[in-house]
């Protein structure tokens, strides 16, 4: 009885454990994936969160603030500058007396006196697009005489200079006023000078003798203040008939 008891309670153990086990390969196995409902607050929680901050940007060294500076004002310097009074198209026109010219050496030994001399010059504008100012062309025709006396005799010569020139300027207004135009330029010309004296027979004076056609060239730095619109004054200073020049300007 002993034996046949055993043997059923153990036939009976292992019923009950295959059904145990049946029915847990039944049951369906827990889904991996993420539910829209569980992805949306998982979204909404990692949006909550703020976002870590940037690292914290270097503090530039002195040779960068250096280097900004310096463009900094080279921006500002080569600015075009709004209240230019030149541009292209513009027409201007100077008559002036020039002062302080050049004797050409004939005061070695003496004086030479001269007249002031006489100039008129023309120019236009023809392109704002040559940097930030305004490119000009035009042309020069200057009168100067002037005549040496040697010292201790009646001797006396005389020159006389025509010049044609050309002139290329460019304007930019160095303020920020509207009736000031300033410029600087470059000339390249002819010089025709006529001589004379009072004793044709003598070779060794006449070594002053400049007779003749000589090439000319300039260079000057000038400004204009308008009193109205078109009319104005104007000083220049540099050399090609003398070392000074002012009168009259006026813009068309």
């Amino acid at each position: 009885m002993t034996k046949k008891l055993a043997a059923r309670l153990l036939i009976l153990f292992f019923l009950q454990a295959s059904f145990v086990a049946l029915a847990q390969t039944k049951k369906p196995a827990k889904s991996t994936t993420v539910s829209k409902k569980e992805a949306a607050k998982s979204t909404g929680a990692s949006s909550s969160t703020k976002a870590a901050p940037p690292p914290a940007s270097q503090e530039p060294t002195t040779l960068q603030k250096g280097v900004t500076q310096v463009q900094t004002v080279l921006n500002t310097m080569y600015e075009p500058q709004t209240t230019s009074t030149f541009h292209s198209g513009n027409t201007a026109v100077n008559v002036g007396l020039g002062l302080l010219g050049a004797n050409h050496g004939y005061d070695v030994f003496g004086s030479v006196s001269q007249s002031p001399a006489l100039s008129v010059s023309y120019e236009r504008g023809i392109t704002d697009s040559f940097g930030p100012g305004t490119l000009s062309v035009g042309g020069l025709l200057g009168y100067k005489h002037y005549y040496y006396d040697f010292p201790k005799t009646d001797y006396r010569a005389s020159w006389t200079d025509v010049l044609l020139m050309a002139r290329g300027s460019y304007h930019y207004n160095l303020t920020d006023n509207p009736q000031i135009d300033t410029y600087a330029g470059l000339t390249l010309g002819v010089r025709l000078n006529t001589y004379s004296n009072s004793n044709a027979n003598s070779v060794a004076r006449d070594v002053y003798n400049d007779q003749g056609l000589h090439l000319a060239t300039g260079i000057f730095l000038g400004g204009r203040y308008f009193v109205t619109n078109n009319l104005g004054v104007f000083a220049e200073a540099g050399y090609d008939m003398t070392y000074l020049k002012f009168g009259l300007t006026a813009k068309f």
